[in-house]
Order: structure tokens, then sequence, then C-alpha cells
């Protein structure tokens, strides 16, 4: 693409990415691990005082961030036939509405 001018326009794109998948699923894997532990943790605090009662919330939380993790797992099961551009935009939209 030139300008009016005849001057070139580059556009690059600049991300982290590794070859292996396994960073990806290690990633998942742990937030799993930290899932399956909030879970424990909100089941063993159901049946203390409603004021200091914080499972339901950490049920919520748990929730959403489970959906977070499957739609990272199907991203990842994708990658072969996704672009890297649209992948990590992907991937960025799914860790920025999960942090919110």
């Amino acid at each position: 693409e030139t300008t009016q001018d005849g001057e070139y326009i580059i556009t690059s794109y600049y991300f982290c990415s590794s070859e292996s998948e396994a960073w990806g699923f290690a990633s998942v894997g742990w937030h799993l691990v930290l899932l399956i532990t909030a879970t424990v943790q909100a089941f063993q605090t159901r049946l203390i005082r409603r004021q200091i009662n914080e499972s339901q919330t950490l049920a919520i939380m748990i929730y959403s961030h489970f959906v977070f993790v499957i739609l990272r797992l199907v991203v990842l099961f994708l990658r072969g036939t996704m672009n890297n551009k649209d992948l990590m935009l992907v991937l960025s939209l799914i860790f920025s509405v999960d942090a919110i």
C-alpha cells in the first residue's frame, strides 16, 4: 500500500508466541487446578454463619472463570485453523473480559 506521495506503508504485528502448544495447555491446566481448589474452599465454607459466608460469591466467580477457561480451550484447539493475528486478538479479548 502506498500514500499519495508514493511512500510505502508497512504494517507489522508483534506478539509473544511459542511453537509448542504445551504452554497454552499448561496455563489452562493450572487455571483449572486453581478453580478446583476454590470450589473445594467454597464447599467447605458453605455452612459458616451468614455474615461471613462467601461461598455464594465464590461459586459465581468460579463459574464465570470456568466459562473463560472453556473459551480458552476452544481457542487452543482451533489454533491450527486461525492465523496468529486473529488468535492473539481472540485470546486478548477473552483475557480482558475475564479480568473485568
